[in-house]
């Protein structure tokens, strides 16, 4: 279980991480103008394989994959805002930190069985 990041400069709880879904998606231009016209805005980061959209204290991130997953292919992720050992050692049952090719992560399994991916801000 992760508890909420206590800041010793102001004795209170912080948020300690944003929430980033990810949808895997095969064809980033067409998902890319689908998501831009639901969420009526552009893309804030665009490239081949990662595009992401400013959800108003979230990001929604669509990420290229060339399996089919089916419908619901969408991973929960969140980006620490704490450094990432500070939000690591407060999730009992977390894999290692490992570095993967968009920077340090590691996933926490919730009491249903949810697998959360927490990445490096």
């Amino acid at each position: 279980m992760c508890a909420a990041w206590q800041d010793p400069a102001t004795a209170g709880y912080v948020r300690s991480v944003h929430l980033q879904p990810i949808v895997y998606v095969t064809d980033m231009a067409a998902s890319t103008a689908w998501y831009g016209a639901l969420l009526a805005g552009e893309p804030t980061m665009v490239s081949a394989h990662w595009t992401t959209f400013d959800c108003g204290g979230a990001t929604l991130a669509l990420h290229l994959t060339d399996e089919d997953l089916g419908p619901g292919g969408v991973e929960l992720s969140l980006v620490a805002e704490a450094p990432l050992e500070t939000t690591h050692g407060r999730c009992a049952g977390s894999t290692e930190i490992i570095k993967q090719p968009f920077g340090r992560s590691f996933t926490v399994t919730d009491p249903d069985g949810t697998v959360i991916q927490v990445n490096e801000h």
